[in-house]
């Protein structure tokens, strides 16, 4: 993974933030689709990709991969903003509202990496090992 995330350049130090959390998010988002198209290209390149049961395998195998990291980041973000949700000393209501839908970005991103992308991945992947098996 560190090849093709470092393709994308840092932000100089000088730039904004805005640059910065973008070349982040960038990053991030390559994370499930690489390990989806190394595990495709693996199989492809050993001749193993003539069926959409060996395509679901490969993006099995891919997302499998990323469970774990993808788990733990989720775990302990979770972690550290619970606690705030059931705070009740000065200032709480307003870091219930900061903590509320960070909390909800987070479970929604953890279902859109790990069940979402997967599933267009096959899709858009099965179109172009149709046409190759036939």
């Amino acid at each position: 993974m560190a090849p093709i995330a470092m393709a994308i350049p840092p932000s100089a130090p000088s730039a904004g933030r805005e640059d910065r959390t973008r070349t982040l998010r960038y990053r991030r988002r390559l994370g499930v689709l690489l390990y989806l198209d190394l595990a495709f290209h693996e199989r492809q390149s050993a001749g193993r990709m003539n069926s959409l049961a060996d395509l679901q395998e490969a993006i099995t195998e891919g997302a499998v991969k990323r469970i774990r990291p993808k788990f733990m980041t989720v775990a302990t973000m979770f972690v550290g903003l619970a606690p705030i949700m059931w705070s009740a000393g000065a200032g709480s209501d307003v870091m219930k509202r900061i903590a509320a839908p960070m909390i909800g970005g987070i479970f929604t991103s953890f279902l859109l990496e790990l069940v979402v992308y997967p599933a267009l991945y096959e899709v858009w992947r099965w179109h172009s090992v149709r046409r190759q098996v036939a």
